[in-house]
């Protein structure tokens, strides 16, 4: 999948949110910035977590805090229904749809965070770069991105590291010579 708005989870939280939008414009007026509000927040939430941490996929631990968040902002979203329900705002019925759906998202966020190697992008065997040009399990990257011996990635990172290097030198030499001209 390119894009975290294809997950199937994604488009279900999006589909919440959009019910909880419209079932909250009926609210009373004095909900509309506290329960109303927190309610939409906390499905829209769900959304954003999901695409965050899709877009960090890279991360696993980002990837992986992103969705916990979700899964939270989901869990949130269980004590709105509750509060709404409890007032009166909306009808059993409803309360047990909504119900359904937080549960439908909670199982496969919960999924999402048990199998995150599914979803993130982790390198793949045999040191070649994957299409995200990311090295692999076996090729291990040391301190200041130089590859270790199993790794056939000389040619990529080597001349990053001495180009970088021999920029420094010279603002460090430049900076040593004319700190006058420099500075002001």
């Amino acid at each position: 999948m390119r894009n975290f708005n294809e997950l199937i989870v994604y488009q279900k939280a999006f589909k919440l949110a959009m019910e909880v939008y419209q079932i909250t414009k009926s609210f009373p007026r004095e909900e509309m910035y506290s329960l109303a509000s927190q309610f939409r927040r906390s499905t829209r939430g769900v959304c954003s977590n999901i695409a965050e941490g899709y877009r960090k996929r890279l991360y696993p631990a980002h990837f992986l805090s992103k969705t916990s968040d979700a899964d939270m902002e989901n869990s949130e979203t269980i004590v709105w229904i509750d509060i709404s329900l409890a007032c009166s705002y909306i009808s059993q019925e409803t309360a047990e749809k909504l119900n359904n759906e937080v549960d439908e998202i909670g199982k496969l966020l919960g999924y999402m965070i048990q199998h995150p190697e599914i979803y993130c992008q982790l390198p793949t065997a045999n040191c070649k770069l994957s299409s995200c040009q990311l090295p692999t399990a076996n090729c291990k990257l040391q301190t200041f991105f130089l590859p270790t011996a199993n790794c056939k990635l000389q040619t990529f990172f080597l001349p990053t590291a001495y180009f970088f290097f021999l920029l420094v030198a010279a603002s460090f030499f430049a900076l040593r010579r004319f700190p006058q001209e420099i500075t002001s």
